[in-house]
């Protein structure tokens, strides 16, 4: 609000005279009719703006003179060397240096000062990603916060949530349902959650997979039983391709989808193993600046899709199917006549 309204003269005093300050100003823009519907304390008052306005991160104008607040959102890709330590909290290698004079002599006998740097390594406590996003989601109560992890199924799920599989249930987040870390003891006093780690109502979690990775398995079903399930399939992922040209986006279609169908048509395949349109997406790779929208450009562009992304992954679709290679010369013949 200082940064807004530049109230430069508030500078340097404390957070209460601040407070009051604000709402003092706020009643002078407002009308007395206003003013004497108002039955709010300034420490109210500034409750209201703290909880609805993101003032640490700032705020923005629509246009239309309506001031627009939001959370932010954390990506992460999970692998099977991800942990604890880097989700939730651990200790971190760090050191402090010292820098001091080392009086020595030279050859003719005069002092020569030295600076020499040591450094003292120890290990220091550090939050995680999904804990300092769990502070900022407290500190503004009503904005939205998402945690979107990519390949959640890669990791050792058990080894990377921890507390987490109670915490995260949406029956038991709260301040009310704080547990003790691995790491509580190391927790400083004046930390949020120097009493015991809870998970805010704001965040929301997100996690992608492609549930026919062989990794899938690991998957603990007490956490499947605190996620909502939703099948994105490869139909409905053609969107993505509506950014090609009108030409290309048609072609991209009409592969895809009789390669799906033949896919399905498979004994031991199913509509699990259909090809997504982020694959057709790597077709822009292969177009040639010059020739971008002929059709000899488009045939040698999907020729090269299909030796240098497509024909791999089926290969290993079709791994332990009778008679593999001869399905897979028929699903490069359906691929590559499929618009004609």
């Amino acid at each position: 609000v200082i940064k807004l309204f530049d109230l430069q003269q508030i500078k340097g005093k404390n957070p209460f005279n601040k407070n009051k300050i604000v709402y003092e100003f706020y009643k002078q823009t407002i009308s007395e009719e206003k003013i004497k519907k108002l039955d709010l304390s300034s420490y109210e008052f500034c409750g209201h703006l703290y909880g609805n306005f993101n003032i640490k991160e700032g705020e923005r104008d629509d246009g239309a003179g309506k001031i627009m607040v939001f959370g932010s959102y954390k990506f992460v890709q999970f692998h099977p060397s991800y942990d604890y330590t880097d989700f939730v909290e651990g200790l971190r290698p760090s050191s402090d240096n010292d820098e001091y004079n080392d009086d020595v002599n030279d050859e003719s006998g005069d002092d020569i000062v030295q600076n020499v740097q040591s450094s003292i390594v120890g290990f220091r406590r550090e939050d995680g990603i999904f804990k300092s996003l769990c502070k900022e989601a407290i500190i503004n109560p009503n904005k939205t916060y998402v945690l979107i992890i990519d390949e959640i199924n890669r990791g050792d799920l058990s080894k990377i949530f921890g507390e987490l599989f109670y915490s995260i249930d949406p029956d038991y987040r709260g301040e009310m349902n704080k547990v003790k870390t691995q790491y509580q003891n190391l927790v400083s006093k004046d930390d949020v959650f120097a009493d015991g780690f809870y998970v805010p109502k704001n965040i929301y979690i997100i996690g992608t997979m492609n549930d026919i990775d062989r990794s899938v398995e690991s998957m603990d079903f007490a956490l499947r039983r605190r996620f909502v399930f939703r099948e994105i399939s490869a139909k409905e992922s053609m969107a993505m391709l509506n950014n090609l040209p009108e030409a290309l986006k048609d072609l991209c279609e009409k592969k895809m989808e009789a390669l799906n169908k033949k896919i399905e048509g498979i004994e031991g395949l199913n509509s699990a193993y259909h090809i997504g349109a982020a694959y057709f997406l790597k077709i822009q790779k292969y177009l040639t600046e010059k020739v971008k929208d002929t059709s000899e450009s488009y045939e040698k562009a999907f020729e090269r899709l299909w030796n240098n992304h497509l024909k791999s992954l089926l290969s290993e679709y079709l791994r332990g199917i009778p008679d593999s290679q001869s399905k897979l010369e028929e699903l490069e013949a359906i691929y590559k006549n499929a618009d004609k």
